[in-house]
């Protein structure tokens, strides 16, 4: 894959539900919450009196609802939140709110309204940086969870091309990007299960991208991950290829006490492929975390 198509895929975490979810919004209750300086947040949520509230972070151009089949594969012992980060779904989309801390503070602020006290944060891809950012502010959060996510594009060979690439984009994202959605699934799939992704990620404004790719290209989360107290799994994939699997290795040596774990055949978004693996490695984990209190 081309190494522009490769940003462009790695970003992209498309809008749509997982195969085989036909109602997501059935079982969830949902309210936009105000989470300051002029942003609300759009959430879905169940089971908050439950001892465990898990929360969960989507990537770049992902709403809450690519992550129901995942939801609805872990144990109802689980309370859950799902959202949608600033800039996507029905959160609000202002200029200037994409970057990781301003994600990290908003979801905070939403929580707190919610009056839950998370007790453990998943990211995928760029959620996943914006798991580290949370975590970093939060040193009390017992276990963060990073899905098919890195440090940083500080360094990246390609990072002129990047650049270029951000400050170009429309307001409107053209076909052309959204189309590089195949590479998050681990073989070939037919247009009819790709387009429901692509067509979904259109609601992503075109501000957002010029706002992540410099974010990523600038910032590098290993300049705070030496003081990062929060129990960690990093779930990868078995052949990502929308940045390849060496994008977590900057990740994986920072936090050399995390758990690790790869998901067999599946590629950038393992969650959509294969939740009900996915689930009962996350779950594990996060019963080990539980034990060890």
């Amino acid at each position: 894959m081309p190494r522009r198509a490769a940003l462009l895929s790695a970003l992209l975490a498309a809008c749509n539900v997982p195969g085989g979810v036909t109602n997501p919004s059935a079982a969830w209750e949902q309210r936009t919450i105000a989470a300051g300086e002029g942003d609300s947040i759009h959430l879905a949520y169940r089971g908050l009196d439950r001892s465990r509230v898990i929360v969960f972070v989507p990537g770049f151009a992902d709403t809450w609802e690519s992550y129901v089949g995942l939801a609805n594969a872990m144990p109802d012992s689980f309370g859950m939140v799902l959202l949608d980060p600033l800039g996507h779904g029905r959160s609000t989309k202002r200029v200037g709110t994409i970057n990781a801390p301003r994600q990290a503070n908003a979801i905070s602020a939403a929580l707190d309204s919610l009056r839950v006290r998370p007790f453990g944060l998943i990211g995928h891809s760029y959620g996943g940086i914006i798991v580290q950012h949370y975590g970093n502010a939060h040193s009390d959060l017992p276990a963060a969870i990073t899905m098919a996510a890195g440090t940083t594009l500080r360094g990246h060979p390609a990072a002129a091309e990047f650049s270029a690439l951000a400050a170009g984009m429309p307001d409107i994202v053209p076909d052309s990007v959204l189309a590089t959605q195949e590479a998050s699934f681990f073989g070939d799939v037919p247009d009819s299960v790709i387009r429901p992704y692509i067509d979904a990620s259109r609601a992503t404004p075109g501000h957002a991208w010029r706002e992540a790719i410099p974010y990523l290209l600038e910032n590098d989360t290993r300049d705070f991950l030496g003081g990062w107290k929060p129990r960690t799994l990093l779930v990868m994939a078995e052949n990502d290829r929308a940045v390849g699997n060496a994008a977590m290795d900057g990740i994986v040596a920072a936090m050399p006490s995390a758990d690790t774990a790869r998901i067999p055949r599946t590629s950038h978004a393992m969650h959509w492929e294969r939740p009900d693996t996915v689930a009962r490695v996350i779950s594990a984990f996060l019963d080990r975390v539980a034990a060890s209190r």
